[in-house]
């Protein structure tokens, strides 16, 4: 993936841009030409012209302008790949130690796309945008169209898919259900006479050993009926 980079150095400081295209990278340039010209006193004659014409006539000469001179450099880069490994390798400790290869398949402002080649030839893919005021990241694995998508917020974070084996519904429902049980040192056995709860627990009946035990085949059951419902997709 190629980009075009430009630097225009000024008595000001430096401005520095970034397009995917020629055409991109000189709109970019053409507007700077636009906003500083009366400035630097440096005559504009755009019409007929494209945007690379006009930025390049603008900069063709050494203009001074209380002892400042403003300078254009204009480069393509190609924006490649890389490689990456696992951190605990890159840390000095055991692991994999195959690389993975790291493409920017899209790099513009609306997007960021990254492709992630695995060692065993997967792909893992990665896009980054901006939508409603969040930084959002799309998830994709080799097994599904639909992707994970992360929404950063200013204050939360949530995690959304349109894929069916994320039945959330269930899995809440369940982890409510689960919630609902008291703990054994939540229920008042002070008042029962026992001085701590492993005493409390020490005495219990067999009859309410009983209804525990039920209580937590019954939580079992559920759990797989939750798999077995997810499985049969």
């Amino acid at each position: 993936m190629k980009i075009h980079l430009a630097t225009i150095s000024h008595r000001h400081g430096l401005n520095f841009y970034t397009g995917l295209t020629e055409d991109g990278i000189y709109a970019q340039l053409k507007e700077y030409v636009r906003a500083n010209h009366n400035e630097m006193k440096k005559p504009i004659h755009d019409q007929g012209k494209s945007d690379r014409e006009v930025v390049e006539e603008y900069f063709q000469d050494e203009y001074v302008m209380n002892g400042a001179m403003e300078y254009l450099t204009h480069s393509e880069e190609h924006l490649g790949s890389f490689q990456m490994v696992d951190w605990a390798v890159a840390a000095g400790e055991e692991g994999d130690p195959r690389p993975w290869n790291v493409e920017f398949v899209e790099f513009d402002k609306g997007a960021i796309k990254l492709e992630f080649t695995c060692p065993d030839e997967t792909k893992r893919d990665i896009w980054i945008e901006i939508s409603d005021g969040n930084l959002v990241v799309h998830g994709y694995d080799p097994e599904h169209e639909e992707p994970v998508n992360m929404r950063i917020g200013k204050d939360i974070i949530t995690v959304d898919s349109d894929r069916d084996e994320y039945d959330l519904d269930k899995i809440i429902d369940f982890a409510k259900q689960v919630a609902r049980f008291t703990l054994p040192e939540e229920e008042d056995f002070k008042e029962k006479g026992y001085e701590d709860v492993d005493e409390y627990l020490a005495d219990f009946s067999d009859d309410r050993l009983c209804d525990e035990y039920s209580t937590f085949m019954t939580m079992i059951r559920e759990a797989r009926k939750v798999l077995h419902d997810r499985l049969q997709r």
